[in-house]
Protein backbone atom coordinates (compact mmCIF):
# COMPACT_ATOMS: atom_id res chain seq x y z
CA UNK A 1 0.00 0.00 0.00
CA UNK A 2 1.53 3.21 -1.13
CA UNK A 3 1.10 6.78 1.29
CA UNK A 4 -1.26 7.93 -0.77
CA UNK A 5 -3.87 5.09 -0.15
CA UNK A 6 -2.49 5.06 3.61
CA UNK A 7 -3.44 8.63 4.59
CA UNK A 8 -6.47 8.68 2.27
CA UNK A 9 -7.85 5.74 4.31
CA UNK A 10 -6.39 6.97 7.88
CA UNK A 11 -7.18 10.61 8.19
CA UNK A 12 -7.46 10.72 11.35
CA UNK A 13 -3.94 9.28 11.85
CA UNK A 14 -2.73 12.13 9.25
CA UNK A 15 -4.70 14.76 11.01
CA UNK A 16 -2.40 13.39 14.56
CA UNK A 17 0.40 13.59 12.70
CA UNK A 18 0.27 17.27 11.42
CA UNK A 19 -0.98 18.53 14.92
CA UNK A 20 2.05 16.95 16.70
CA UNK A 21 4.19 18.58 13.94
CA UNK A 22 2.94 21.94 14.61
CA UNK A 23 2.83 20.70 18.35
CA UNK A 24 6.50 20.10 18.79
CA UNK A 25 7.50 23.25 16.40
CA UNK A 26 5.63 25.81 18.22
CA UNK A 27 7.66 24.25 21.64
CA UNK A 28 10.68 24.50 19.75
CA UNK A 29 9.80 27.97 18.75
CA UNK A 30 8.82 28.69 22.14
CA UNK A 31 12.21 27.69 23.92
CA UNK A 32 14.31 29.29 21.28
CA UNK A 33 16.92 32.40 22.78
CA UNK A 34 16.09 35.25 21.55
CA UNK A 35 18.12 38.93 22.53
CA UNK A 36 16.62 42.10 21.61
CA UNK A 37 20.18 43.31 21.25
CA UNK A 38 22.43 40.60 20.63
CA UNK A 39 26.18 41.73 21.26
CA UNK A 40 28.24 41.39 17.93
CA UNK A 41 31.87 41.79 17.50
CA UNK A 42 32.81 43.91 14.48
CA UNK A 43 35.56 42.30 12.73
CA UNK A 44 38.99 44.92 12.37
CA UNK A 45 42.18 45.31 10.66
CA UNK A 46 44.94 46.38 12.15
CA UNK A 47 48.23 47.22 9.90
CA UNK A 48 51.40 48.30 11.14
CA UNK A 49 53.59 50.74 9.18
CA UNK A 50 57.04 52.07 10.47
CA UNK A 51 59.45 54.30 8.37
CA UNK A 52 62.34 55.07 10.62
CA UNK A 53 63.77 58.00 9.38
CA UNK A 54 60.46 59.92 8.82
CA UNK A 55 59.39 62.54 11.46
CA UNK A 56 55.54 61.22 12.69
CA UNK A 57 53.77 64.20 10.83
CA UNK A 58 55.50 62.84 7.68
CA UNK A 59 54.40 59.36 8.04
CA UNK A 60 50.69 60.17 8.98
CA UNK A 61 50.63 62.10 5.77
CA UNK A 62 52.79 59.60 3.22
CA UNK A 63 51.38 56.38 4.79
CA UNK A 64 48.55 56.49 7.02
CA UNK A 65 46.13 59.06 5.23
CA UNK A 66 46.62 57.38 1.94
CA UNK A 67 45.87 53.76 3.85
CA UNK A 68 43.11 54.83 5.28
CA UNK A 69 41.32 56.62 2.31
Amino acid sequence: MNLTRLSLSNPVAVIAAILLVVLMGGIGLASLPVQMIPDVQRPFIQIDTRWRAAAPEEVESEIIEPQED
